[in-house]
């Protein structure tokens, strides 16, 4: 979880399969909150897939996120 201006951003992913330490990644998951209570799923690139994923910021408006399967998405706002 990463907190970027009046924004939190919470980044995981869903395992592919019943086992939890599968060798294929899962789907990347993004949520935002703007008052920690309430979380709303981002919209992801179909292409994102991990097994862990980093958020980073540089103020409101920059967040991005890196997969350990060597994505790097800039996260933006509908």
């Amino acid at each position: 979880m990463i907190l970027a201006g009046s924004s939190a951003y919470l980044a995981g992913f869903i395992p592919s399969g019943t086992l939890e330490q599968s060798p294929i990644p899962g789907k990347l998951v993004i949520l935002e909150s703007t008052d920690l209570e309430n979380w709303e799923e981002m919209e992801v690139d179909y292409r994102a897939y991990a097994h862990r994923a980093v958020l980073a910021a540089s103020g409101e408006g920059n967040v991005w996120v890196a997969t350990d399967t060597g994505m790097i998405l800039r996260l933006q706002r509908n």
